[in-house]
């Protein structure tokens, strides 16, 4: 049985904190179908943390165990927890594989020492990408549209400031 980690991260705080718990109980069900063992002790997840940001706490500790070689196999329910950015994400990937350590994407179905899987999870890392993109121009549009219809936004309100502008 192979050693195995586990990175879990949700993005926002309108999201559950659930998310953690349905992400590593789904790479818990993956471990068990594929023989390997997760540690307890090598379980990291970012709460409320984009995965567009290089640096996180819990992304920085599984690396710094990695680099250490405390483990085999790192599971993720989905790549884009691991990041929203493709480039990012190549080059953990490209890290762990130096160091050895094998990356499954439960979700995905994709597994770094299947040579067949590169072409897929490169993909992936782009439609990753490319979805947080498109949802940062329709957030911005939203806000666009709401301050357009005069409410504030972001602004700290006082008496002197309704929260609705006169039209």
């Amino acid at each position: 049985m192979k050693k195995t980690a586990v990175y879990a991260r949700y993005s926002s705080d309108n999201q559950r904190e659930e998310s953690l718990q349905d992400q590593i109980g789904s790479c818990f069900v993956y471990a068990k179908a594929n023989n390997l063992f997760i540690d307890p002790q090598h379980i990291y997840s970012d709460a409320a943390t984009s995965g567009t940001l290089k640096e996180r706490d819990g992304l920085n500790k599984l690396l710094q165990a990695a680099r250490a070689h405390e483990f085999q196999v790192v599971l993720v329910d989905d790549l884009s927890r691991l990041s929203r950015m493709n480039a990012q994400m190549l080059i953990h990937i490209q890290e762990l594989t130096f160091m050895g350590i094998e990356l499954h994407s439960v979700a995905d179905n994709l597994n770094t020492s299947d040579e067949e899987s590169k072409l897929a999870y490169q993909l992936k890392g782009i439609i990753n990408e490319a979805y947080i993109d498109d949802l940062r121009k329709k957030t911005i549009r939203g806000q666009l549209g709401q301050k357009l219809r005069g409410f504030f936004l972001g602004e700290k309100l006082t008496d002197s400031y309704p929260n609705r502008m006169e039209t």
